[in-house]
């Protein structure tokens, strides 16, 4: 039997608000090393089932941490974790976790809308081409870093990159090392709308 938890609440790397029939799901800082967390995995996808079980939310809109990892924090994650005692099962885990919250996104009912801002990695970007529309700030940047290290970004990105853009823009997108800023992800199609960074929460 699942715990019940409340949607109004704040855990160690997420928080949710409800405004009117809005729940808005910001997350915290260090998301990568804290999504390698079973328990942390396990907290998410129950909050995101209660979610799905209500009729009293209508959207949800997802708000990514403007502090989050960019390139050279991705390439310090994975060779702490390779050097590290955790080895590849912390990749591992955070490669599941990714999967299994963009899973729950898409069974859902509600209407996703996602939020982000500054550095976005595949991993981050995966998780918002689940969501039905994309809000970026104009501060945002693209960057695909897992080519240095011969890995596919987890979480569904050339799946939905191929429905949206189709095969061969997808395959180039995926292939390249070369940072998008929001307004090339924009004329690309895998945001939908551009706001000045100090007026993203508004918006």
């Amino acid at each position: 039997m699942k715990r019940k938890i409340y949607l109004e609440s704040d855990f160690d790397f997420f928080k949710g608000e409800v405004i009117g029939t809005v729940l808005v799901l910001s997350f915290k800082d260090n998301l990568m090393l804290r999504a390698t967390s079973l328990a942390a995995k396990s907290t998410i996808l129950d909050y995101l089932d209660q979610l799905s079980h209500t009729d009293a939310i209508k959207v949800l809109l997802v708000v990514s941490s403007p502090n989050k990892a960019g390139r050279e924090e991705y390439c310090q994650f994975y060779n702490q974790v390779i050097q590290s005692a955790l080895g590849v099962n912390a990749v591992h885990k955070l490669f599941h976790a990714v999967d299994d919250l963009i899973l729950k996104i898409k069974e859902i009912n509600q209407i996703v809308i996602h939020a982000d801002s500054g550095n976005v990695l595949p991993l981050f970007l995966n998780i918002s081409l689940a969501c039905d529309y994309r809000i970026v700030a104009d501060n945002t940047v693209f960057q695909n870093p897992c080519l240095e290290y011969g890995l596919v970004p987890k979480g569904g990105g050339a799946f939905f990159l191929c429905k949206m853009l189709g095969y061969c823009q997808a395959k180039q997108l995926l292939m390249s090392d070369k940072d998008i800023s929001a307004l090339e992800a924009l004329k690309i199609g895998i945001v939908d709308q551009i706001v000045p960074n100090n007026k993203l929460e508004d918006t």
